[in-house]
């Protein structure tokens, strides 16, 4: 105040006079310049793609951190339309926990398909049998699905781990340069935040790094309260078979606080059986795989867990 006063009273003193107003101006201190906008973070913010990654990191070490009992008993039930009508069959299962193990039963528990009739009519093309009682196969076989499956997040074993060497001493060696090297097999990239089941989730697209055909996941819901990842979108599953051509969204849902897998599903058209040209092919639409009827065993007979034939519904 007295710096601004200055200029005032010496033009009094020397002219008696009243100061103008663009010597008023000039004196008075320029007013602070204040900020009326914050900058919009954008797409390509460096931040954004940082908090992206550190997601996926934690929900991948939220899905390692999980602890199951040592066994599980549950139910497949497979479901399609099929020339316009309802295919349905359930098919009871076990895992081992220790290494993510399944076995399924061969027949099913029940199943949407006639009792071939002895009285039907069959007739052979080159070798290949029809018969018009016989109803719809299996798509791609018996389902070998585990409630535990992580589409290659979490290692089965031990043998699937690549554990890194030892830090040494570079001190005294001639570097060339340095190559940092990440543990991770996606790049994620936020798209937004959503609404899931177990309530406000963060949804990542996710590009594999390298081999897209067997690093299959698109996307993933992250709860944002725990981390746990609650929802996929995968580029095929099953291997060797049309099911590999088909986009799918899995689910997985919190039982007594066990995240387990519950749905896989698709929209796509899938064929599937028959021979020479797809005779005796059928289109399923629709195709879902449920898992449920959880039940926990902390023992079972191992005798139990042999390979009972062989299907192309198997996860690995």
């Amino acid at each position: 105040m007295i710096g601004s006063l200055a200029p005032l009273a010496a033009a009094i003193v020397v002219g008696l006079s009243a100061p103008s107003l663009s010597q008023i101006a000039a004196a008075a201190p320029a007013p602070a310049a204040v900020a009326t906008t914050q900058p919009t973070p954008s797409a390509g913010d460096p931040t954004i793609a940082t908090k992206a990654d550190t997601i996926l990191d934690r929900a991948v070490q939220t899905w390692r951190d999980r602890t199951y009992p040592p066994y599980m008993r549950y139910l497949v039930d497979v479901r399609a339309k099929v020339r316009g009508s309802l295919y349905a069959e359930g098919f009871q299962a076990w895992v081992r926990t220790a290494d993510d193990f399944v076995i399924t039963q061969q027949a099913p528990l029940y199943s949407s398909n006639e009792q071939p009739s002895v009285y039907g009519t069959r007739f052979s093309i080159l070798g290949w049998d029809f018969s018009p009682h016989e109803g719809v196969n299996t798509p791609y076989g018996v389902p070998r699905i585990s409630p535990y499956y992580s589409f290659g997040f979490v290692p089965r074993s031990a043998v699937d781990f690549h554990p890194h060497p030892q830090a040494t001493s570079d001190a005294n060696a001639a570097v060339l340069g340095r190559v940092t090297v990440t543990a991770r097999y996606y790049t994620a990239t936020l798209v937004g935040e959503e609404q899931c089941d177990a309530g406000p989730c963060w949804h990542l697209a996710l590009t594999a790094v390298e081999d897209p055909g067997e690093y299959r996941v698109r996307g993933m819901w992250v709860d944002e309260a725990t981390f746990q990842p609650e929802r996929l979108t995968v580029a095929g599953i099953f291997n060797g078979c049309s099911a590999t051509t088909a986009n799918w969204d899995i689910r997985y849902m919190n039982f007594h606080g066990q995240w387990l897998l519950r749905e896989e599903s698709t929209t796509s058209s899938l064929r599937d059986g028959g021979s020479f040209f797809g005779l005796g092919s059928s289109v399923y639409d629709q195709l879902t795989y449920t898992l449920g009827h959880y039940h926990f065993f902390d023992s079972i007979d191992d005798y139990l867990f042999f390979d009972r034939g062989s299907t192309s519904a198997m996860q690995e």
